[in-house]
């Protein structure tokens, strides 16, 4: 068997050793900061499975098993709430320095790839869902005992802008919701495909929109001077709005290919735009697993109870198959008990790091 070998000063060993990856739901996030935080108003209504889950999770984080990157959108729920330093805390404490990038970033890069891949006539590309590509710090590499995080002063009005953004979104599902319950096609692939066209509507709908404002622009400046625009000043008028910044990626990328501004807008409304099937592969979800309902949190740990003794056949994950089934609920089989009496007897027999 091969020896491990680990640096303590690049905290990164050989052979590499790879973690779980577990996307936690903000729903998930809040629970468990309501279940170990008596403080919180929330702490008595709460159901206990959420303070035994993040026993669960916080004992294979430290055993370095597991890894849960927070999100920029976590940031951003936990900004518009009472608790924010305590959710602060939860997401980067079981993240341990390793966050996800923007969606915005993930969702430009994949633009990028099939815009390109469509102008070049070739097939879809295959997206690389490896989450070492989207995330910051180390995913696998092992944790320090220490993790230092600073909180920073958010503006009111940074907090004042999500609270109305997330009252925009809530007005425009509850619109969606209505009119999804009055169609008389509720089959999956009808609902993607009208979803591919809001999307593709609104990135036109901002190119029309910075065109418009572009020419209004010019005409008044010719107008005012008697004179044209000097040719050298480009972006009279970006992107502003939703789908900003994904058109000004499509419109750098047309620009470098040397298309012709003319063309543009017939690549745009005739093209790459109008082909669903194009967005379907071009915009992909990074692969994540969700703790967002109490329905899928007992399978998701059974399955992870599987998994840990199918592949991590170790005195640690023997430990967490325990809790894990303890957070079930269920006393197990015989076989169970053995393997957690076990698991017991080695974590006090085995030394500490």
């Amino acid at each position: 068997m091969e020896a491990t070998r680990f640096d303590p000063q690049t905290m990164v060993i050989d052979p590499p050793h790879f973690k779980k990856v577990i996307y936690l739901d903000q729903f998930a996030i809040s629970e468990m900061v309501k279940a170990i935080d008596t403080r919180s108003k929330s702490h008595a209504r709460v159901k206990q499975v959420w303070r035994q889950v993040f026993e669960a999770l916080e004992r294979v984080c430290k055993q370095q098993l597991v890894v849960c990157p927070w999100s920029p959108i976590h940031r951003d729920e936990s900004l518009v709430s009472e608790m924010f330093e305590p959710l602060k805390r939860m997401y980067e404490h079981l993240g341990n320095g390793v966050g996800f990038f923007r969606s915005t970033e993930i969702e430009l890069r994949q633009i990028n790839m099939a815009l390109v891949a469509w102008l070049d006539g070739k097939a879809p590309p295959n997206h690389d869902l490896n989450p070492e590509r989207i995330t910051t710090g180390s995913l696998h590499r092992w944790q320090g005992r220490y993790l230092v995080t600073v909180s920073m002063n958010h503006p009111p009005e940074q907090v004042s802008g999500l609270r109305q953004r997330r009252t925009r979104l809530n007005r425009s599902l509850a619109r969606w919701f209505d009119e999804c319950r009055q169609r008389t096609d509720k089959s999956f692939d009808h609902a993607l495909r009208i979803e591919f066209e809001g999307y593709r509507d609104v990135l036109l709908g901002a190119y029309r929109d910075a065109l418009n404002r572009g020419n209004e622009l010019l005409r008044q400046y010719e107008a005012a001077t008697g004179e044209a625009l000097p040719s050298h000043i480009e972006n009279v008028a970006p992107p502003v709005g939703p789908g900003s910044e994904q058109v000004w990626l499509i419109l750098e990328v047309l620009k470098g290919r040397g298309i012709a501004k003319g063309e543009i807008a017939k690549i745009l409304s005739c093209g790459f735009l109008r082909s669903a099937s194009r967005l379907c592969w071009a915009i992909v979800l990074p692969s994540a697993t969700r703790y967002n309902q109490r329905d899928n949190l007992q399978p998701a740990l059974q399955r992870c109870r599987r998994e840990l003794r199918a592949g991590w056949k170790s005195r640690r994950s023997l430990a967490y198959a325990a809790r894990a089934r303890r957070v079930r609920g269920g006393r197990g089989t015989a076989r169970d008990r053995a393997s957690n009496q076990a698991a017991r007897h080695s974590r006090r027999s085995a030394p500490h790091p």
